[in-house]
């Protein structure tokens, strides 16, 4: 619905306040209009009503007027019984729009001087009409009106309060000039001014006096509608890909389209996903919709693909600050990046070993963790000391060679097998392996754990080809920071009375030999091919192998180590158990806290000459599993190497110095050699401060003093020493001296004597 409420002021000065009483919802218009009129030399200014009807064309049909009269003299009129005009029709498919006029009536040919004024006596004026067409906003507009002499418009506390809303007010002035025009607008949300508003205020125009015949300046008030348009964004979810970017792109959609240009703001915001994970490319910018433009715009946010295996992450675009008349309806898009990786790992059996001519086969799963949605092809290597083509057949693999194979996981499968089939003969030879080993050739995978997985082919034509070597560890599980190694212990059955060398083993597991443990025990062990040999000397049926974890600080998964007989010698074969797999547990759930180390001294006091020392004793609590170097000062009136010398020191000086802890050692000592002289001194100390350093913070006591104490006599005679003793007249002194019986008394005294 539209309505123009149009007050039209004649040519003289005029005050006039307006007040607009909520709209009703009944199908007339009515309300009461006390005015009084202080006129001129005018034409009676009247109230009219007019009706705009749009049906096919616009058409104006004048509803009714009252004149509040004429002459001279100030006149009140009681408009009420006269104002409750009928609407020309409830049609309501119609759209009206309603006129509220004060104006003066006919042509303006007065002269003079007279003043006309128009001021609200009572109730100053309610307008009720019909809602079926939404309103939401309130526009003032000021016509100076073509002629120099205007003096301007003074608006005064215009306030428009919305039924359900909050009142805004307008103030201020208009100057003269021909033909000024100037509007404020008023905008609000859909429905407000529909449910009714409330609009008070007071104009002043000031006009010069004399013959007036040019167009009166007039405040128009018009109520209206212009789009509201709500915004929108989507939500994406798409994969991410192994590589490069991939863009989501946000569909940003308007309701309707806007009267004037609607803009919003729009950035990104972290989720799961994360700008420091490289998970995505930050998008931050400002859409603007034209009043003919498309009702939907497009935000691109590149995502970043890994081969990371990951659950599903969001990320989010939020729009924010919508201008001219848009409001957000949703205002956050949510990314979803689907993860399209997946975790490998491969296992064998059960069995893990068949006869050569029995009817058991190997079979190896592989089992893919993650995406499962699309088919996936995963490369392995073939090794162990089995033949293909001559020991074994398979089964399953899309393409297997002596040394390398391919299997493919179905769309939405989460395993894919390969089946060994051992060939049976009659040949006398050792126990065969099948090993398979993931390999990284493939795409949108990862290698999990187990990577590898081994078979067993026994042979079943010569029990007693040889000795059997088979491998065991305990125990089990080791602490990473602990006092307990694994030790592998390698077992041969049969003849024992000759040594047996070189029996080869693998090193597998996910510890890494070159930084997560030391070795002992092997003949052979070779970090960078993970092989080994173990030796069996003459009469002996086990060899040992014993894995020392290196302890650190750094917090990781559990790890595993794992000694695999591989390959058969010339003279053992190879039995059951045939690996084994020892854990080294992280000991390092969070960083230990660096141990507070402190000094103390014992004894306290020695003999310049004698033959005990000081012994300063430095203390770390708690972890010992690593070595550390611990700085101290070096204080006291003592002198290094002229008052005493050290020895346990790693580094010392006159004023500073090092110890070293070795590994699972909590105290080291430092000792003080007093040198012995013959000169007469006083007592000396020597001073050590533990200060700071790497690895460790200083505890308490952090400082102990030790004395050398001084043991050569003085044989210096009093007769050095001069003391003055002052005496006053007339008072008894006694002077009391004592001295060794050995040294001589001589003019140690002298008296002054003041009156």
């Amino acid at each position: 619905m539209s309505v123009d409420n149009l007050l039209e002021i004649p040519k003289q000065d005029i005050t006039a306040n307006l007040a607009v009483l909520p709209f009703s919802t009944t199908e007339f218009i009515s309300g009461t209009l006390i005015n009084t009129v202080d006129r001129g030399p005018q034409t009676a200014p009247a109230v009219r009503f007019r009706e705009f009807r749009t049906t096919g064309g616009t058409q104006e049909i004048f509803l009714g007027k009252a004149n509040l009269g004429t002459g001279a003299n100030r006149v009140e009129k009681d408009l009420s019984p006269n104002w409750n005009v009928p609407l020309t029709s409830s049609d309501p498919t119609l759209t009206n729009s309603f006129e509220f006029v004060f104006a003066p009536e006919g042509p303006e040919t007065a002269t003079g001087n007279g003043q006309t004024s128009l001021t609200n006596a009572g109730n100053a004026g309610a307008v009720g009409l019909n809602t079926r067409q939404e309103v939401n906003y309130l526009q003032l507009f000021v016509r100076q009106g073509a002629n120099s002499g205007n003096n301007g418009i003074i608006v005064q506390n215009l306030s428009i309060t919305p039924t359900n809303g909050s009142p805004i007010s307008f103030s201020g002035s208009f100057g003269s000039g021909v033909g000024d025009n100037s509007s404020g607008n008023w905008y609000f949300h859909n429905d407000v001014l529909s449910e009714g508003f409330t609009l008070t205020g007071q104009f002043v125009v000031s006009r010069g006096t004399g013959s007036q015949s040019q167009e009166a300046p007039r405040v128009e008030f018009s109520t209206g509608y212009v789009a509201s348009p709500d915004i929108s964004i989507n939500d994406v979810a798409l994969s991410e890909g192994d590589s490069g970017n991939t863009n989501f792109n946000f569909t940003v959609t308007l309701s309707e389209a806007p009267t004037e240009n609607v803009t919003v703001q729009y950035d990104t915001a972290n989720g799961s996903a994360t700008l420091a994970d490289n998970d995505y490319v930050q998008a931050t910018g400002q859409l603007t919709f034209t009043p003919t433009g498309a009702l939907t715009q497009t935000i691109t946010v590149p995502v970043i693909g890994d081969t990371t295996v990951e659950n599903d992450e969001t990320f989010f675009v939020n729009l924010s600050n919508p201008t001219g008349g848009g409001t957000l309806q949703d205002g956050q898009g949510i990314g979803t990046i689907l993860n399209d990786d997946a975790s490998i790992s491969v296992t064998i059996g059960p069995p893990s070993r068949v006869l050569e001519d029995g009817n058991d086969n190997l079979v190896y799963t592989f089992t893919r963790t993650g995406d499962t949605s699309a088919a996936l092809n995963v490369d392995f290597n073939v090794t162990g000391d089995a033949i293909f083509s001559t020991d074994y057949t398979q089964t399953g693999a899309s393409s297997f060679g002596s040394t390398t194979g391919t299997v493919n996981f179905a769309a939405g499968s989460a395993t894919a097998t390969v089946t060994v089939d051992p060939i049976a003969d009659s040949t006398q030879e050792f126990n065969e392996s099948v090993i398979l080993q993931l390999t990284g050739g493939g795409t949108n995978y990862t290698i999990g754990n187990p990577s590898s997985a081994t078979g067993w082919i026994d042979n079943d034509d010569n029990a007693n080809a040889g000795p059997g070597i088979s491998v065991v560890v305990s125990p089990l599980r080791v602490f990473e920071d602990g006092l307990i190694d694994l030790v592998y212990t390698f077992t041969r059955t049969g003849n024992l009375g000759a040594a047996l060398n070189s029996v080869n083993f693998g090193v597998g597991g996910t510890a890494d030999p070159n930084t997560d443990y030391t070795q002992i025990g092997a003949s052979s062990f070779n970090n960078a091919t993970k092989t080994g040999t173990v030796n069996f000397t003459s009469g002996s049926s086990t060899a040992t192998v014993t894995i020392n974890p290196a302890a650190d600080f750094t917090q990781e998964f559990n790890e595993s180590v794992i000694l695999q007989l591989t390959s058969r010698g010339s003279s053992y074969r190879i039995e059951n158990p045939s690996s084994a797999t020892g854990w080294i547990d992280n000991g390092a759930v969070q960083s230990p806290p660096a141990p507070g180390v402190t000094v103390v001294v014992s004894p306290e006091v020695v003999s310049e000459d004698g033959v005990t020392n000081l012994v300063y004793t430095f203390t770390r609590p708690g972890n010992t599993n690593t070595s550390l170097s611990v700085n101290f000062d070096v204080g006291g009136d003592a002198t290094f190497n002229t008052d005493y010398t050290q020895t346990g020191a790693a580094s010392f000086s006159g004023t500073t110095g090092t110890v070293n802890f070795p590994r699972r050692a909590s105290q080291v000592r430092v000792r003080i050699n007093p040198t012995a002289d013959t000169t007469v001194e006083e007592n000396e100390t020597v001073l050590l401060t533990v200060t700071s350093g790497t690895g460790y913070t200083v505890g308490s006591p952090n400082a102990a003093t030790g004395i050398i104490a001084n043991d050569d006599r003085s044989r210096n005679s009093l007769s050095d020493i001069q003391e003055i003793f002052n005496l006053s007249l007339g008072k008894s002194t006694s002077l009391g001296i004592n001295t060794l019986a050995t040294e001589e008394l001589t003019n140690i005294v002298g008296f002054n004597i003041d009156n």
